[in-house]
């Protein structure tokens, strides 16, 4: 009697605290909310047998969109629909977005490829109600690698979600009201912080991956040179935490404008002449639309995007104990995805230094003029260095499932200043 005494006025003391804290109109939100959910997930309950008797004579399968992370929202549905596109029987999908909606320019252009409803979510949740729920779900990123393109698909294919000719004109009269001509060309340049991740959730600690930020100063003097030499320079992010204070008319801090959009950020990420990029969401529009990339401060070196035209420079990695550089075998050995995880592990991460980040952007835009610019030594190294990655990858993940893009580059200034340090 007691114990159940206990219960409930624990029961009246969590009564409490949610009152005082939300007040009773969001006590009742949250519990009118919880009644509709559960009301169309039984509605939903008579249609799971008609979507699996469907199933005997077409596969129609549930899909849940991720769409809460920029990158995984682009990759994962265009990869899809490229592989798709080369295939005889391809699967009907009902597709729901999967929470927050990262990018409404995106998701209004995969409705245009998908049949997306809000409705197929409860569908979902009455179909694992039953047995055998797994057979009448789908994962857009399946086991042929996921969203990195592998296996050549993304580059010896076109792009399958493609914007209107109003969107088009739109990109292009924003471009024009920033004095950018029809021959110019523009660069975008992503450095990623914690800015979006906060926006997204202020609560949760999202220190775990600060191994990936980057210092947005260290990024000035290759916006300046580009700026330099005509190009235009758009710094990028939805919600960014550092202005981008550069003091030349073609470099824009695009991400603290009036002008920032959703569909201007997909827009012009599809458009660029080429991106510079940390490795983060956004990049991953370059990708899909094959524009060339710059990856600089990269971590882990097995996110290196050998799948695409593009140069790669890692964050410096070095033992504590020693104050030795990583060899590449080690920094494969030592792909980590957490902050704690590289302190574990002894290594201390460095990034990279202003000119090594110009270095990297110069051979990028090189690269684009003259593709021969690299003698046959540096050839050599980049074709070394580049071998060592693939043998690592097969021996831990097989990442990159044997493919690589022939005009895919691990820094050549890079390679060149470590080269005895790195072990090739």
């Amino acid at each position: 009697m007691d114990a159940n005494l206990f219960k409930i006025k624990l029961l009246f003391k969590k009564v409490r605290v949610l009152t005082n804290e939300h007040g009773v109109r969001k006590i009742l939100f949250l519990l009118i909310s919880r009644i509709v959910r559960i009301t169309l997930v039984m509605v939903s309950l008579p249609v799971v047998p008609l979507l699996r008797i469907s199933n005997r004579i077409y596969p129609v399968k549930l899909v849940n969109i991720r769409s809460k992370e920029i990158g995984h929202f682009v990759a994962d549905t265009e990869y899809y629909l490229r592989r798709t596109s080369l295939k005889a029987n391809p699967v009907f999908l009902l597709g729901y977005f999967g929470g927050v909606i990262s990018n409404k320019q995106w998701a209004k252009m995969v409705k245009r490829q998908f049949l997306v409803n809000g409705c197929f979510r409860y569908l979902a949740v009455a179909n694992r109600l039953f047995s055998g729920a797994e057979k009448y779900e789908f994962e857009l990123s399946d086991g042929e690698g996921g969203f990195r393109g592998q296996f050549g698909i993304v580059p010896h294919t076109i792009p399958q979600i493609r914007f209107l000719d109003d969107e088009n004109q739109g990109g292009w009269d924003y471009l024009d009201s920033c004095g950018i001509r029809e021959q110019d060309n523009y660069i975008c340049l992503i450095v990623r912080d914690s800015g979006y991740k906060k926006v997204l959730d202020s609560r949760r600690d999202w220190t775990y991956h600060s191994y990936r930020n980057s210092k947005l100063e260290s990024y000035k003097k290759a916006a300046l040179e580009l700026a330099e030499q005509g190009y235009w320079v758009f710094r990028m992010g939805k919600a960014v935490e550092d202005l981008f204070n550069v003091e030349h008319p073609k470099v824009i801090d695009y991400a603290q404008s009036n002008e920032r959009s959703d569909f201007l950020d997909i827009w012009l990420m599809a458009n660029c002449y080429f991106c510079i990029t940390t490795g983060t969401g956004l990049d991953g529009i370059a990708g899909q639309f094959n524009r060339p990339s710059v990856y600089v401060n990269l971590l882990p070196l097995n996110h290196a995007p050998l799948y695409k035209h593009s140069v790669t420079v890692p964050k410096k990695l070095f033992w504590e104990a020693k104050g030795k550089l990583l060899t590449v075998e080690e920094y494969m050995d030592n792909c980590h995805t957490s902050t704690k995880d590289y302190e574990r592990a002894g290594i201390a991460i460095v990034d990279l230094e202003s000119i090594e980040i110009s270095d990297a952007v110069k051979e990028m835009e090189k690269s684009l003029k003259n593709e021969d610019y690299l003698d046959e030594e540096k050839l050599l190294k980049q074709e070394r260095a580049l071998t060592q990655i693939f043998d690592c990858d097969r021996k831990n993940t097989t990442r990159y499932q044997f493919f690589r893009h022939p005009k895919s580059k691990i820094g050549s200034v890079f390679l060149d200043t470590y080269w005895d340090s790195l072990g090739l």
